[in-house]
């Protein structure tokens, strides 16, 4: 914390303050001829804030001194409020200063105020006012262009544009503009449900699973929806779901969080008009699917299930229709914690996932790859403080997400770790606290990325379920 270097300023009555800041970041004020003094260390999270300094001050240089998250502030004005259904549009509010990761903005004003808002995790911010401060600018991580926060949970994103879907209880919402504005388009009330999971099919149609595991279909942008048919389970998030963007069939597993019934894969040939079960287990052989993806180098389908050690199974199919299983079952390739995982990645002879082994088994969960053709044999890339929810792939770079829960989680902390070599070595791109009373983290991201490549993370850790403030989307520009 800087103290006692002089700087210019000038109470409201136009009569020159010196200030001086304690180690505890106080501000005391004295009578002096020329300079005022304040140095601040503000904690900016993506909750909108307003420093008041006690006396209006010549100038001030505010930093950003994460490097990685990029913050945003106004000088003398506040934010513009967001309500619970609609969305200020940043584009025609100018005033808006962002500040880059690890870089400096000087305002050569008469400063009453600053409001400020980090775009990802709380990131601290250096704010000097008065004077002629000068302060250094730190190295960027470089590891992304872009991260920001977004309004409410998302749902699904149409990879033709920036369509992206997401819901706020029952409420269905759509933005054009890939999360800067969001337009109510319609409710599940109708329904006496709420939207638990969702996709977007290439053709821009909307599947949406209820808390009721009906099935839902939209092919008007979200503005009605008809029951297709009743499942026993929700696909998990997005990891759950998959289609084949060459031939446009589209599978799902079923993920109940409670037994009964048997458990399927469902096929569907007809941009989800209808489905047909192509495999099914029963209760005593798995708990529920967790995932369903593509190869993109072998363009196999691949299946993942869980939970206990003899429920963790995989599956692998040509055509969707006929299942092999390669993990777990009669592989020969004993299932077990190592191989419970919510989502592959994928290069061109290895798989690479996230453990997801919150309570059993294992006492650590971590990042693992192992060669397609030799699946036995494990090598552990990372070691994990938490289970791995989230995943996510854009060509050589990798992203998992962790939920901290269970006996295995080491802390509180939420993290987004990145890897842009297929794998190899990663780093924390974000790590985010948990509030005490919040269970949560990086639950999933959404198979398609919009048509400038950007992807969506679904969080559970920031915001109020029945507020303006539910911002449980991460958007990421590599």
């Amino acid at each position: 914390m800087a103290k006692g270097i002089p700087l210019m300023g000038r109470d409201p009555d136009g009569k020159a303050k010196m200030i001086n800041v304690d180690e505890n970041g106080n501000v005391k004020v004295q009578q002096s001829g020329t300079n005022v003094q304040v140095a601040k260390v503000l904690t900016a999270s993506f909750l909108e804030r307003v420093f008041t300094p006690e006396v209006s001050c010549d100038g001030a240089v505010i930093q950003n001194l994460s490097p990685v998250v990029p913050v945003e502030i106004i000088i003398n004005e506040e934010f513009l409020q967001p309500t619970i259904t609609t969305t200020p549009d940043p584009d025609t509010f100018q005033n808006v200063i962002r500040i880059e990761p690890g870089q400096v903005f000087k305002a050569n004003v008469i400063v009453d105020k600053i409001s400020y808002r980090s775009l990802a995790e709380e990131v601290p911010i250096k704010i000097v006012l008065g004077g002629d401060a000068h302060l250094s600018p730190i190295k960027p991580a470089n590891l992304v262009k872009d991260l920001r926060v977004l309004r409410y949970r998302i749902l699904g994103v149409d990879s033709r544009n920036e369509t992206i879907y997401a819901n706020q209880t029952s409420r269905f919402f759509k933005s054009t503009n890939g999360g800067k504005t969001w337009t109510q388009v319609s409710t599940f009330n109708s329904h006496s449900t709420e939207p638990n999971a969702g996709f977007v099919t290439k053709a821009g149609t909307i599947l949406v699973c209820g808390l009721d595991q009906k099935l839902y279909r939209s092919t008007d942008e979200g503005l009605s929806f008809t029951a297709i048919m009743q499942t026993n389970g929700s696909w998990r998030g997005s990891n759950g779901i998959c289609q084949n963007n060459q031939d446009g069939t589209i599978i799902f597993g079923e993920n109940p969080q409670k037994e009964g019934g048997p458990i399927h894969l469902y096929r569907s040939i007809d941009d989800g008009a209808t489905w047909t079960s192509v495999l099914e287990r029963q209760t005593s052989d798995i708990r529920h699917f967790h995932s369903v993806q593509i190869d993109p180098y072998t363009r196999k389908w691949i299946a993942t299930t869980g939970d206990t050690d003899a429920q963790v199974e995989w599956w692998e199919s040509d055509d969707g229709v006929t299942w092999t299983a390669i993990v777990g079952a009669d592989s020969g390739v004993a299932g077990s914690q190592h191989y419970r995982t919510l989502g592959l990645l994928f290069s061109d002879d290895e798989y690479t996932w996230g453990t997801d082994n919150p309570l059993w088994g294992q006492s650590q969960n971590y990042i693992l790859s192992a060669k397609k053709d030799v699946l036995g044999t494990l090598i552990k890339k990372q070691t994990l403080p938490a289970p791995a929810y989230a995943s996510a792939q854009q060509g050589k770079v990798f992203f998992v997400g962790t939920q901290p829960e269970g006996t295995t989680s080491t802390d509180r902390m939420a993290r987004l770790y990145i890897s842009k070599d297929l794998g190899k070595t990663w780093d924390v791109l974000l790590c985010w606290a948990l509030r005490d009373d919040r269970k949560g983290g990086f639950n999933w991201a959404d198979k398609n990325t919009d048509i400038k490549g950007n992807l969506y993370f679904r969080l559970s850790l920031l915001g109020e379920v029945d507020t303006k403030w539910l911002y449980q989307t991460l958007k990421v520009t590599l």
